[in-house]
């Protein structure tokens, strides 16, 4: 399992580190957490591509969180050629529709996007909790090889486990 930090600062960009968004790859699965307007430079500047990533975890509505779904969209429509399965808050779905809708052509998003409606149809194991940023974010944990990882977490806990290690993963220090 490989960690790769495309972006770890705020929505601003602050020190010229990008909007915070981190892929989760192993062996078979690419997945994305977080998804910022810069995601696709982020993701080339790191040797991926757009239809590399198999899975996107939104954890909230915020632009820094979203926007760049519509930019991997019109990637994987046409010039990387893909899809992706992504799942987030109530809302997302028809957010991203409208705003591609008003920035780009009238295309079908759904044969690229495919929006999960449960946790459960995800073909890994990820669990939720609330968080405490605002608008109210979902924290994700990824039961993965070595690793549970969290997109914009308020507070956060590290224990360590019989079977493996759990680090904690955020744009706010904790380690």
């Amino acid at each position: 399992m490989k960690l790769i930090f495309l972006g770890t600062g705020d929505s601003f960009c602050s020190d010229g580190r990008g909007s915070t968004s981190i892929l989760v790859e192993s062996e078979s699965t690419v997945r994305l957490l977080g998804c910022p307007p810069q995601i696709v430079h982020a993701l080339r500047s790191n040797g991926r591509r757009p239809n590399d990533v198999n899975y996107a975890l939104i954890s909230h509505l915020h632009g820094d969180h979203v926007v760049g779904l519509v930019f991997l969209a019109e990637c994987l429509l046409y010039r990387d050629k893909g899809s992706m399965a992504i799942f987030g808050p109530k809302g997302l779905e028809s957010l991203i529709y409208n705003l591609h809708h008003r920035v780009f052509s009238k295309t079908n998003l759904s044969n690229v996007l495919n929006f999960l409606s449960e946790l459960s149809e995800l073909p890994f194991d990820c669990s939720t909790s609330r968080g405490v940023h605002s608008p109210p974010d979902t924290i994700y944990r990824l039961e993965l090889e070595l690793v549970g990882v969290g997109d914009d977490l308020g507070q956060c806990e590290c224990r360590r486990r019989k079977r493996f290690q759990d680090a904690v993963v955020t744009n706010r220090g904790c380690s």
